[in-house]
């Protein structure tokens, strides 16, 4: 049972649902695979450094849990090309559908869907079950934010950037505070609109 304060909130629009990776690792594409979680991508990335010492270093991060300080040893040392293959082969060309979760996450409908998630689960849950022009989506590098909120429109606030444009993905520290540095006008909006409102956390 959800608290009466929460619905009235979610009713009247006042609250962002923001959707975390736990959502997208319940879902599977036609083989039966699963998106990976944190551990396992930082693993798929780890195998494709180049450098035989920064790989070390990465696996010992990782079997540490030390998963923050692994990401950034991976996003300091792989290349461009390399990264951009697996964020994709991960997220995008491997098909993963929307779960039944994703359904009553739509039904709910707020104005503001939020995720960290780099896969593009969101964006088929509201195409499949709201329509192709249900929603806007914004990630640092898209203006017209503060437009869209206070237009009738929902929004999907691609947090971490998207796998179908790695360039723009946050992974590891360095990529936070250069694209927070770069963007400062979306992630000061952002920050507002985090502390103005509710925010329900899923997965």
């Amino acid at each position: 049972m959800w608290p009466e304060s929460l619905c009235r909130e979610l009713a009247e629009k006042r609250c962002i649902v923001h959707v975390g990776a736990g959502l997208s690792c319940q879902c599977v594409n036609i083989a039966g695979e699963h998106p990976p979680g944190w551990r396992r991508l930082l693993e798929n990335l780890s195998e494709r450094l180049a450098k035989s010492d920064a790989k070390n270093l990465a696996n010992f991060l990782i079997n540490k849990e030390k998963y923050l300080d692994a990401a950034e040893v991976i996003r300091t040392n792989i290349s461009a090309g390399e990264y951009a293959s697996e964020l994709k082969a991960s997220f995008v060309t491997a098909s993963y559908q929307p779960s039944s979760a994703h359904r009553y996450i739509i039904k709910i409908a707020p104005k503001i869907f939020a995720t960290t998630n780099f896969d593009t689960l969101m964006e088929t849950a509201l195409v499949d079950f709201s329509g192709l022009d249900s929603f806007t989506q914004f990630d640092h590098s898209t203006s017209g934010l503060n437009d869209a909120i206070r237009s009738p429109d929902t929004i999907l606030l691609k947090m971490h950037g998207c796998a179908k444009r790695p360039v723009g993905t946050i992974l590891g520290r360095s990529d936070y505070f250069r694209l927070r540095q770069q963007y400062s006008p979306f992630f000061e909006l952002v920050t507002s609109i985090y502390k103005v409102n509710t925010v329900l956390f899923i997965g």
